[in-house]
């Protein structure tokens, strides 16, 4: 272990979700600071429990979820972090898991708290990702808001990504989930455009010197390739989309259409791309644009 005290430092927290985008920001941040030491920290009372495969008749048994602590050091920058990443969302006692986590940040000297996550949107493939937040005090939502971010007026914050927050403030630590804006189409594809919007925020904010090359190329490369399965999801100059028609001009039969696509988008995510080019073909997307996202309001 390194016996040099961290100065000041802030940790972020990335668990799986939408994108994988936390788990992109943060271990592309890692990897990008030479002075890191990682250890595994015991929490797997919290953890679910392992998948068990079936391969050929035969058992196969995932190994448990692991989470690391990574202590980094930037002499570079005012201040060092802590991060902690893990294979998966806690399901025990999800209060006492992060009451733990804040317990050691404390221990650290750990001054303020971040968590990354994804928010699905309307917003076409290989667009500007903009960036949302919600933070524990409004002194920290202006400090985010002076950079840029959007403040994320309403919604949810899905799994340990906000819960983790408000058990941090409870405790005295003041914190903020940054939210990197991403296609409602793809989020189970991984999405590095989010991830590198999340750290152009993050990194000048705890003034860390970072360049986002490698992240913003692996962006590219993975939206070619969606681009060359779906060839229909490349964006429309304006003048090839449908003129836009009056929402009491539609028959009732699109109506009852696009109420059955709703119903199903509800249920299933994944029908919400059928809902989205229908609403497409009648022109009317502007109309129902507002409930079309209230499906994805929950982010993570």
């Amino acid at each position: 272990m390194n016996p040099t005290p961290l100065r000041q430092p802030w940790l972020i927290a990335a668990w799986p979700g939408m994108g994988a985008v936390a788990q992109l920001a943060a271990g592309y941040l890692a990897q990008s600071i030479p002075e890191r030491e990682a250890r595994e920290i015991a929490l797997a009372g919290h953890m679910p429990l392992p998948r068990v495969l079936v391969q050929r008749g035969l058992i196969l048994s995932d190994a448990p979820a692991r989470t690391l602590l990574i202590e980094a050091r930037i002499p570079q920058a005012p201040r060092d972090l802590v991060l902690v990443t893990s294979g998966a969302q806690a399901k025990t006692d999800e209060a006492a898991y992060c009451r733990e986590l804040v317990q050691r940040a404390k221990e650290l000297g750990v001054t303020r708290v971040y968590t990354f996550a994804a928010m699905a949107a309307g917003t076409a493939l290989g667009s500007q990702a903009r960036v949302y937040a919600a933070a524990t005090s409004p002194e920290l939502l202006k400090e985010l808001e002076e950079r840029g971010v959007l403040p994320l007026t309403e919604g949810e914050i899905g799994g340990l990504n906000g819960y983790f927050l408000s058990i941090a403030k409870q405790e005295g630590l003041d914190g903020a989930c940054l939210l990197g804006e991403m296609p409602f189409f793809a989020t189970g594809i991984e999405n590095p455009r989010a991830a590198a919007a999340i750290l152009r925020i993050f990194a000048p904010l705890a003034g860390i010197p970072l360049e986002l090359n490698v992240l913003e190329q692996r962006a590219l490369a993975i939206e070619a390739e969606i681009l060359r399965q779906n060839p229909d999801l490349a964006p429309k100059p304006a003048e090839e989309l449908p003129e836009a028609l009056d929402r009491d001009a539609l028959s009732k039969e699109d109506l009852e259409h696009i109420e059955q696509l709703f119903a199903a988008a509800r249920s299933d995510r994944a029908q919400a791309m059928a809902l989205k080019h229908e609403l497409d073909r009648l022109g009317v997307f502007a109309r129902f644009e507002d409930r079309f996202l209230d499906l994805f309001k929950q982010a993570g």
